[in-house]
């Protein structure tokens, strides 16, 4: 009796072999119902049909079986959709072949920029961590979510050219946030104005400021302003407003010129009745009061008899004639009797309370002794 013959088939996957089937003896009607009992699942790829050639196209295998018999499983690579998304927005939907590369999809056109954040990469959705896209494989569907850092600045503040503040803050943090307590704003002489985003520049409200880069603040003082107030002896003259650190030289005094009847002025004193100061040399750094300094006029007054000239000496303006004093001046002449004072030589007696008012020469008068003098009064003749 002789052996019986067996048939196999052979299903494969390129090289293969997924499953051998053995039938004893020929002529068994191999087909559909058979196939259906391989395990035709590979990952990352769909099962289309059957072929007869390796790599070839899909076809209806029904096959009376004489000889050993190979059939080829024709599969399809999966391709899975892959998402980019920036701050929620999808920005790059494609599909990728499976155990394809992520970076193999190309993002070149993706603009990852964000005002206030730093890029960092990308990380799979549900997660943090960032991904290297070479190395990361394409299995299923997958969402990529760009990952920034919040960009974190400088901020200095500054007073006077020192840095008396340093911090580093968010983006979009308000500089009105940033805690200046400890800092002495106190500046002699100067008031403290607020802050400005260039040296002596215009103020800015700290809580208007939205921090969006590295910035630096400057202190603004104004200069304290004194009053200057000018007496002549108790009455104010003028009293006006100058910065700290003017020259009391640099004021117009000109405009205050002040003036007393026979005297000349000197200038300014710091106190009542004090010496002249150098204006040059007083700084005004407080409310300041400057009084004016006089010194009398004087004139010469010389005292004539004829032609012969008696005495000639210093007085004050306004001194009265009666006030002169004439010591060792003799007014005696024989014959005659003295009278008192001219302005001019042969003149009429002035009145002693004449007052000196500029360079005077006075005569002496005199009547013959002897000299019988007649008054006419109301018509009545009296010698």
């Amino acid at each position: 009796q002789m052996a019986s013959v067996s048939v196999k088939v052979y299903c494969m996957d390129g090289s293969r072999t997924i499953k051998t089937f053995t039938f004893s003896g020929k002529g068994y009607q191999f087909g559909k119902s058979d196939l259906s009992m391989v395990d035709t699942s590979k990952t990352g790829y769909t099962f289309k049909g059957w072929s007869r050639t390796e790599n070839g196209t899909v076809e209806e295998i029904s096959e009376i079986l004489n000889s050993d018999f190979t059939i080829y499983a024709v599969y399809e690579i999966n391709k899975y959709t892959v998402t980019f998304v920036i701050n929620g927005t999808t920005v790059k939907t494609e599909k990728a072949e499976y155990n394809s590369r992520a970076s193999e999809i190309d993002i070149s056109n993706v603009n990852t920029n964000r005002p206030g954040y730093t890029f960092k990469g990308w990380a799979v959705s549900g997660s943090n961590e960032i991904v290297s896209l070479a190395d990361y494989a394409i299995t299923s569907t997958v969402t990529f979510n760009a990952i920034y850092n919040l960009n974190s600045y400088t901020i200095n503040f500054v007073i006077n050219g020192t840095t008396v503040k340093t911090e580093q803050v968010l983006h979009n943090t308000k500089a009105s946030e940033i805690d200046l307590t400890g800092i002495s704003l106190v500046k002699d002489n100067y008031t403290f104005k607020g802050w400005s985003l260039s040296e002596n520049g215009e103020i800015v409200k700290l809580s208007g400021i939205t921090i969006t880069t590295n910035t630096t603040f400057y202190a603004v003082y104004e200069v304290n302003k004194y009053s200057v107030t000018f007496y002549n002896g108790t009455d104010v003259i003028e009293t006006i407003t100058v910065k700290y650190g003017t020259k009391a030289s640099e004021i117009n005094i000109s405009a205050f010129a002040p003036s007393r009847e026979g005297y000349k002025f000197k200038g300014w004193s710091l106190t009542n009745g004090g010496a002249v100061a150098d204006l040059t040399a007083v700084t005004i750094d407080k409310s300041t009061t400057l009084f004016a300094v006089y010194a009398k006029i004087t004139y010469i007054v010389t005292f004539y008899s004829g032609e012969t000239q008696l005495k000639t000496l210093t007085v004050d303006y306004g001194t009265n004639l009666s006030a002169i004093s004439l010591t060792g001046v003799s007014t005696s002449k024989a014959g005659y009797i003295f009278r008192g004072w001219s302005l001019c030589n042969g003149g009429a007696v002035v009145n002693a309370a004449y007052s000196v008012k500029s360079d005077t020469d006075f005569y002496a008068v005199y009547d013959v002794e002897g000299k019988a003098t007649v008054v006419f009064k109301d018509g009545v003749t009296s010698l």
